[in-house]
């Protein structure tokens, strides 16, 4: 930890400085320049957070590992990593005016890593063609359809140009009467699935995570009243079905309006979470769009 002070600064290319939302950050000096209402402010950040931003900023939205962060920052030391990079990402948030609970800048991706939001870059990509996109057509179709439905129906947006949005409630998957083990990787599991299904439906769904339905849940309510209280279109469950030790977990998308399936997998183990999460995600995303197009 003594020589903290002459670590390199790892970023882009040597003299470019890269903005971003309302920042302009120079990976060679650490400086943090801030436009907008705190136009002209600046500020040098330490080394280890101004490194730890160079390499968010390098991936342009894209996951940086935990793995890669402690290669690159604390290869050559020995430290207490997981309160090192707290206490790392604490300073990189602080300067960057962010918060965990509700990020403009940095996400976490539970248990994987952080990323910096994809929409601060999305103003680099390869304009569109004036055909509307697969996504555009969905969400023209969502807001086409909004008159149609209960009150369990599709949510508008305050601003009239905006189109209808989806709003998806995942359920809690661990219950009290699960093993501690077994109750530790379906929490992590629901952790990966909320952290993919919200980074990937951006744009034409809102996500409400267990920590918001779980209390509904230890209520007793069902599907039908969360979703009435929530406002949600359709609800992601996870249940065990048969006896164990040869029990499987049906994971299901299920639509509130009529409580219809749109998507059921059984799944038989969860030995790889990020495996199970990635199956469970895309498959449940895909039913959705399929779901909707062409509406």
């Amino acid at each position: 930890m003594a020589g903290a002070d002459r670590d390199v600064v790892a970023g882009p290319p040597a003299g470019s400085a890269v903005r971003f939302g309302e920042f302009e950050f120079c990976p060679d000096s650490g400086t943090l320049t801030r436009s907008g209402e705190g136009a002209g402010s600046a500020g040098r950040m330490a080394p280890k957070p101004a490194a730890l931003l160079a390499m968010l900023l390098e991936r342009r939205g894209r996951l940086v590992s935990r793995s890669e962060i402690r290669e690159r920052l604390w290869s050559d030391v020995t430290v207490d990593f997981e309160n090192s990079l707290n206490y790392c990402m604490r300073q990189v948030r602080q300067a960057l005016d962010d918060s965990a609970s509700m990020p403009r800048y940095v996400e976490t991706v539970p248990g994987r890593g952080y990323r910096l939001r994809p929409d601060l870059f999305a103003s680099e990509s390869v304009p569109a063609p004036p055909a509307m996109s697969r996504r555009a057509w969905i969400a023209a179709g969502l807001g086409l359809g909004a008159a149609g439905l209960g009150a369990a129906g599709w949510l508008v947006s305050r601003r009239g140009d905006r189109p209808a949005r989806l709003r998806i409630a995942i359920l809690p998957f661990a219950d009290p009467t699960m093993s501690p083990g077994l109750a530790l990787r379906c929490r992590q599991l629901e952790a990966r699935v909320l952290a993919d299904f919200t980074s990937r439906s951006r744009g034409f769904a809102d996500v409400v995570g267990p920590r918001t339905t779980g209390p509904l849940v230890e209520e007793g309510a069902d599907l039908r009243r969360i979703a009435s209280a929530l406002g949600a279109h359709h609800i992601v469950n996870a249940r065990f079905i048969g006896e164990a030790p040869r029990s499987e977990i049906l994971f299901e998308l299920i639509r509130s309006s009529d409580g219809a399936h749109v998507y059921a997998r059984r799944v038989s183990d969860l030995v790889s979470v990020d495996a199970v999460a990635e199956t469970i995600t895309s498959g449940m995303l895909t039913a959705l769009e399929g779901e909707h197009d062409g509406t």
